[in-house]
């Protein structure tokens, strides 16, 4: 190798290489350790886990069916109230 090719490759390199640390290319430890700590913040503020999610439909379901025998029974007492009251009559 020319020692002419060394000198203007290498100038080229570095002019290459100061353009790119000054646009900030490359992320510092730092900075991707806050980064990451503001995701996970985010992610648990909005966001709720699968086992989580899970837990809470299966406790709405079984509320659910709950209401629905509920409902069964008052529509049952309503009927034989109506039933009872027909026959005093």
């Amino acid at each position: 190798m020319d020692i002419n090719n060394i000198v203007l490759y290498g100038t080229t390199a570095l002019a290459v290489l100061h353009i790119i640390m000054g646009l900030n290319i490359f992320a510092r430890n730092s900075e991707v350790k806050s980064l990451e700590a503001k995701i996970m913040e985010l992610l648990a503020k909005n966001y709720l886990l699968k086992d989580t999610y899970a837990d809470n439909h299966k406790a709405l379901q079984e509320q659910m069916l709950q209401l629905q025998h509920d409902i069964s029974d008052v529509k049952s007492l309503l009927i034989t109230a109506v039933t009872e009251i027909k026959n005093k009559c």
